[in-house]
């Protein structure tokens, strides 16, 4: 009797940790609004090729002058990799569009789910 409870224990335990990570992923839509989309055309600033999500900072001229920074949030590395992304697809300095959803967060300046082409349409990502 003790043997079985204890096996029930620890297969319990073993499965309550595996299951552990997929908690701790969120939704996108947990930050971003798919329904309001947001278009940007600026320079990129700098890439992220790192987990959890990869980050292109845009710089994003402003009818005053001024320059906004954005953070567009894509894909996990790997699976940016699988569906054919590579690191210098995007450098400092080039010029692209960029859709996506724009952040809950009215004064943040995220975008999530960002689609980026060239300025004459040629998609890049």
């Amino acid at each position: 009797m003790m043997i079985r409870l204890f096996k029930y224990l620890i297969v319990g335990s073993s499965l309550l940790l595996a299951s552990t990570p997929l908690f701790a992923h969120h939704s996108i839509a947990a930050e971003f609004d798919a329904d309001n989309p947001i278009r940007l055309v600026g320079t990129v600033k700098e890439v992220v090729w790192m987990n959890p999500h990869i980050s292109v900072f845009v710089d994003v001229p402003q009818e005053n002058g001024a320059i906004l920074t954005y953070e567009v949030q894509g894909g996990a590395p790997n699976s940016m990799y699988r569906r054919g992304a590579r690191k210098d697809d995007l450098k400092p300095g080039d010029s692209v569009v960029v859709e996506g959803a724009r952040a809950r967060n009215e004064e943040s300046l995220r975008v999530g789910q960002g689609d980026f082409m060239t300025p004459d349409g040629t998609e890049v990502w």
